[in-house]
């Protein structure tokens, strides 16, 4: 019995400390649309699930998707990348690279620093806002796709 206390009263307080976490959210796209790259970085939690798509409209396609998830049924982390992600907004300095398990594809993104303008909304939520002008860099086995791009990151709990 005190041990399924013990374990009850575990599970309340983990499910209260991720009430208010969040990832960060991120959209960037090239200059002509046909490059863009979607999804969420680390922010509160390790994961991340990165898109990379080419083309327009019904003629758009995964290039790739690079992620690590934790499944909710089995609590078992599932992935097929890694990422690092730089951050410092004060100092204009924001930069990520995901790199499959293999090594082999990679998604590396830099924002050039002057042109990173911060966002900051409602306190109670800790909301900000990124936006930035940027390079990215995608090699993998369907070929480099490296373009100027503008991006927008979101974050809030």
């Amino acid at each position: 019995m005190t041990k399924l206390l013990i374990a009850g009263l575990a599970l309340i307080f983990s499910a209260q400390a991720f009430a208010g976490a969040s990832n960060t959210g991120i959209e960037c796209t090239n200059k002509d649309g046909a490059i863009t790259l979607s999804g969420s970085v680390p922010g509160d939690f390790a994961e991340f699930t990165l898109s990379v798509n080419q083309g327009k409209g019904d003629k758009k396609k995964e290039f790739m998707k690079l992620f690590s998830v934790t499944n909710q049924q089995t609590a078992q982390t599932e992935e097929n990348a890694r990422i690092v992600v730089i951050e410092d907004i004060k100092n204009n300095v924001y930069a990520l690279q995901a790199t499959d398990i293999d090594g082999f594809q990679n998604i590396r993104l830099y924002a050039i620093p002057k042109s990173l303008k911060v966002k900051k909304g409602k306190s109670e939520n800790r909301e900000i806002k990124t936006s930035f002008d940027g390079k990215l860099s995608v090699d993998s086995e369907n070929g480099l796709i490296e373009t100027d791009v503008t991006c927008q990151t979101e974050y809030s709990i």
